[in-house]
């Protein structure tokens, strides 16, 4: 795009000398914003406000920047941007901005920018956010406005920021997997679109990954001085409100749900059943606390809704709320789980004079105080514009080697007064120097619109009550912090028009809001916390060396199948401080039983719950809502994730039994579990019993991507100790060891035609166990005269199972035969199409018709080869007896032993003579 530069001798405003109280080490650039009334979708709310459409974002704002003398510049009208409409008018030029990050060296900025407007009354033509980058940020130079290339198009794009790596970070409400068909992503409120969470572009080749599938929005991100990505997400897991509203009072929401078979644009569509004790398709999280036919008696109801900080690595690893704090280091209130269980204990700290705050919005790191954060704590309520009272979380950063500190360490503490004596807060903003900026507004009450209607009712006189100005904060009665001087003199009203679209609306002498301040600064790129994760734990380690793998295998093998593996050592452990769930916890068995070797980690005495699976969910656009008509044929655009039980058909985890929980891992005795998942996908998970009851719920929605390792010592991560204060388990995740065993093939023989087979052979198989020996296994070719191809020597193992490879031999059809010492070779029944790099499966035990010619015979309770050719010539003879006799009562490794038990007696003629007259049959 060409950049369109202006002298910067025009559009500059002189601005009253700054009181000396609020002089700025450094230029602040920031954005103007006409003001609108709060509602769902709107610019100033504190979730789902990524709309660019002129409902959601009046236009007329711009882009400016502060410098320390009280210069001030306004960056897009300097660059041509903006409406040029008469008297106020916003037509196809207007703009509106938001959100500017400042580079790493300080001489550019990205920011996000909405252009265009109705021109006329009923033009409804949406308008996205996109991403641009002005340049010359100084005092003396022409600033210059570009878009940046690559980004998704027709989807609004906000929040971007600089990684420290050449790549944006920002989040979009382009669905996940950029289906179109799938926009918009609605969140788990009240169905609202929403984004989908934070992306990374690398602006020069397009590749654009996400980084986190968020099903109700991410928010503010920034890199601290760590390396972290750090951000505000609103976490709202739990059933659909539209259906628990039309539930409770049917035909008053007017919004009615249905569910979609799959991900997939021409899927099945069904109605959901209303009728009490019908869950629809939902069955995770448990009902929310109305619906009363749903949930037991003994269990209160989920509605998770709280904005929590998160971490993670730019690459989008290590995702975890920031060092693991938690609802029982910083929310006032949350209920227990069951309420049978005088063990479980509800948290409620009102009334107590601790600190808490209820929501973390807009978080920045102090620059003067590395590991302190600033952030609004605000009512998720629309009439407010996510603006309430300041906060701040100290030691809550790294340690020595990049080790988060311990969140039972951090402390948080009030900056402003939570009375909102003094008014509200937006965007606070620590500076270099330690001053503190903010949007403030006197105003505290709900917001509302404050103007008039014409009496023909065509045209709206709008003004709204908050008015947000940059200001300093100064200290006041301690340790409370309050808005003091201006950073600008008045910027000039404006008059105000446009289409909203079915009515004019007007504001006369209105003064834009002021929001969003970055302050323009170099900063060190940090290196502390790496953009790629470090090593994995011993214990994790071990656990993949015992299966015979090393972890950059494991690694590639995920990547190269877009998934990822979690891993937990020991999950009847959990964090002391989280009594609000079950504790008292053991490992049984699929049959319910408690064996004495079986982990339990018992807290206090009373219940003891058995816990034996894990069960997975994973976040699918499925729920859909009906359009005009309520017609399910012609529903609304989009749909919104509600979790099923895993079944991604890549995560290909040990088979489970159909008695057992729907996408489900078993937890062996040790405690330890492990599982393979779908990558850059919202999952979540339960410990559930033997009869599928859920024990112990995740209340978070996590994302990880591909090649991924995430391990975690316990269920509940500890951050001083267990139930019993405890350290954290350390023993080696047996269920990693065994899980990795399932796919080993797979990686080991990734290059070659590989295949596992599965046989018996009748003298070595005792009903229980083969005797260990050695056999030959053949490709042959698939046509006439039936070449052998290729062949490998392996060693039988106790279960008659193996992995082979076959080095020198092509993708292609085969037969497969397997070719024993004093056995009848044995060939597949039929020809496999065997490919490079994935592992096939030939199974001679499955049916006498396995074999070619059914030459197999039923021995100790298995389908197996004959044994009893012991010279080898493919026929069970005369010949073979003449050897036989010859070697009769002798030991040692002979021919004639038939069921390896070192001599030759009367057990292996009882073998041999049951096979007798029996040849090798084949094509």
């Amino acid at each position: 795009m060409k950049k369109i530069i202006f002298s910067t001798s025009l559009f500059l405003i002189s601005l009253l000398s700054l009181n000396s109280k609020a002089a700025l080490p450094n230029p602040i650039i920031f954005v103007t914003q006409v003001p609108m009334a709060g509602g769902h979708n709107a610019i100033g709310d504190p979730f789902a406000n990524h709309l660019g459409d002129i409902q959601n974002v009046r236009r007329g704002g711009d882009l400016y920047i502060l410098y320390p003398d009280g210069t001030l510049k306004n960056l897009t009208q300097l660059c041509g941007f903006g409406s040029t409409g008469a008297n106020g008018f916003q037509d196809q030029n207007s703009i509106a901005v938001r959100e500017p990050s400042v580079s790493w060296d300080g001489t550019k900025a990205l920011f996000s920018m909405v252009k265009g407007a109705p021109t006329s009354l009923h033009d409804n033509t949406h308008y996205y956010w996109q991403i641009y980058e002005v340049t010359n940020l100084g005092q003396n130079q022409s600033p210059s406005i570009r878009k940046i290339n690559n980004q998704p198009l027709n989807y609004n794009n906000v929040s971007p920021i600089y990684g420290t790596n050449g790549r944006i970070i920002f989040a979009t409400d382009m669905p996940r997997g950029g289906a179109p068909y799938l926009y918009p992503q609605y969140d788990e409120y009240h169905g609202q679109p929403t984004n989908t969470g934070l992306w990374s572009l690398d602006e020069i080749s397009g590749d654009l990954i996400q980084l986190d599938h968020s099903p109700s929005g991410d928010f503010s991100p920034f890199i601290d001085s760590y390396g972290r990505v750090i951000f505000s997400r609103w976490d709202h897991l739990r059933r659909d409100g539209n259906v628990d509203d039309e539930f409770a009072h049917p035909g008053v929401n007017k919004i009615y749900p249905f569910n979609f078979a799959d991900e997939t644009q021409n899927a099945l569509r069904t109605q959901i059943d209303y009728t009490p004790g019908n869950p629809g398709i939902e069955s995770f999280p448990e009902p929310q606390g109305n619906r009363t036919d749903l949930l037991p008696g003994n269990l209160n109801g989920q509605e998770f809704n709280i904005f929590f900080p998160w971490n993670m690595n730019e690459n989008g690893t290590s995702m975890e709320t920031i060092n693991h704090i938690g609802r029982h280091e910083m929310s006032p209130f949350f209920t227990k789980n069951f309420t049978d269980d005088p063990n479980l204990l509800s948290i409620n700290r009102f009334g107590t004079g601790g600190t808490f705050v209820s929501n973390t919005l807009q978080p920045r790191e102090d620059p003067s105080s590395q590991g302190t954060y600033f952030a609004i704590d605000a009512a998720t309520s629309l009439n407010y514009h996510g603006a309430g009272y300041i906060f701040k979380m100290s030691n809550a950063g790294l340690g020595a080697g990049g080790t988060p500190l311990n969140a039972d360490n951090t402390t948080l503490s009030f900056v402003t007064r939570t009375t909102f004596t003094f008014g509200r807060y937006k965007n606070v903003l620590p500076l270099v120097n330690g001053t503190l900026v903010a949007a403030h507004s006197d105003t505290t009450s709900i917001e509302a619109e404050i103007g008039t209607v014409s009496a023909t009712r065509d045209t709206i006189y709008s003004k709204c009550k908050y008015s947000f100005r940059l200001k300093t904060l100064i200290a006041e009665t301690a340790p409370y912090y309050r808005a003091n001087t201006l950073l600008t003199s008045s910027i000039p009203t404006k008059n105000i028009k446009f289409y909203n679209p079915d009515t004019l609306v007007v504001m006369n002498a209105v003064r834009l809001w002021e929001l969003d301040p970055c302050e323009v600064v170099s900063r060190t790129v940090p290196t502390t916390n790496p953009i790629n994760p470090g090593s994995l734990p011993a214990q994790e380690t071990t656990a993949i060396t015992n299966a015979g793998l090393t972890v950059t295998q494991v690694k590639n093998y995920l990547t190269q199948n877009n998934l990822s593996l979690i891993v937990s050592r020991n999950v009847t452990t959990r964090d002391g401080h989280d009594k609000q769930q079950p504790f008292n916890l053991r490992v049984v068995d699929t049959n319910g039983t408690y064996q004495n070797n079986y982990a339990q980690t018992i807290g206090a005495s009373g219940k003891v719950y058995d816990i034996s699976h894990l069960q997975i969910f994973q976040a699918d656009q499925v729920r859909g809502y009906m359009g005009p008509n309520n017609d399910i044929n012609n529903p609304l655009p989009g749909r919104r994730p509600i979790p099923l039980p895993l079944h991604d058909p890549s995560a290909k985890n040990p088979n489970i039994n159909p008695n057992e929980p729907k996408g489900s891992v078993r937890i062996f005795s040790d405690g330890s579990l492990a599982a393979f998942v779908p990558s850059r996908r919202a999952l979540s998970w339960q410990m559930t019993d033997t009869s599928k009851t859920a024990i112990v719920r995740e209340r978070f929605w996590l994302t990880f991507q591909p090649g991924e390792i995430v391990t975690c010592n316990s269920c509940h991560g500890l951050n001083t100790g267990d139930q019993l204060n405890h350290p954290k388990p350390t023993n080696v995740p047996a269920a990693l060891t065994s899980l990795l065993n399932t796919i080993k093939p797979s990686i080991v023989f990734a290059n070659q035609v590989s295949l596992k087979v599965i046989f018996s052979i009748q003298g070595l198989w005792n009903g229980t166990n083969l005797s260990s020996d050695t056999v030959r296994v053949y490709l042959r070719s698939s046509s006439a005269p039936y070449n052998k191809i290729d062949s490998v020597v392996k060693v039988v193992n106790s279960q008659g199972n193996d992995s082979v490879s076959f080095a020198n031999a092509p993708a292609g059809t085969y037969y497969v035969s397997i070719k024993h010492r004093n056995s009848l070779e044995t060939w597949s029944a039929a020809t496999q199409s065997l490919p490079i790099g994935s592992y096939s499966v030939i199974d001679l035990t499955t049916g006498q018709n396995s074999a070619y010619g059914n030459n197999l015979i039923f021995s100790n309770g298995q389908w197996c080869m004959y044994s009893g050719d012991i010279d080898g010539d493919g026929i069970i003879n005369g010949n073979d007896f003449t050897v036989f006799s010859s070697q009769f009562a002798q030991t040692g490794y002979l021919n004639s032993d038939l069921n390896n038990d070192g001599i030759v007696n009367g057990n292996d003629f009882t073998v041999f003579s049951t096979g007798f007259g029996h040849q090798s049959l084949h094509p």
